[in-house]
């Protein structure tokens, strides 16, 4: 789509890094990450035990995992980038946002998750 804005076609080998830069578009992948990681430092910082709280600290103890690849959690690209105790860096709040610019980037569209 932001070829066709630009009029540039494929046979160009113009890289897709060079075109959103030219049209400014943001990249949706990120637009799906900024919030993720915000919620993800909302919630670790709120003070009572609220639902949304529970829900997203909940592991499972007692149940059997399948056969075959690990399921993927909300909470695994999270813990890629802010490790382990990502709950206790989010309650800094200056250091989480810093930390944001280096989770979109980690978790963009040309990385693997």
């Amino acid at each position: 789509m932001e070829r066709s804005f630009l009029n540039i076609k494929r046979k160009e080998r113009v890289r897709n890094v060079c075109i959103r830069k030219k049209t400014k578009a943001t990249d949706a992948i990120k637009h799906v990450l900024v919030p993720k990681w915000k919620w993800a430092g909302h919630i670790q910082r709120v003070k009572d035990e609220r639902w949304s709280y529970i829900v997203t600290n909940w592991y499972p103890r007692d149940s059997k995992r399948r056969r075959g690849r690990p399921l993927r959690r909300w909470s695994g690209d999270i813990t890629q980038i802010a490790g382990k105790t990502w709950a206790r860096a989010a309650m800094d709040r200056k250091s989480w946002l810093l930390m944001e610019e280096a989770f979109t980037a980690k978790c963009g569209p040309y990385n693997k998750y």
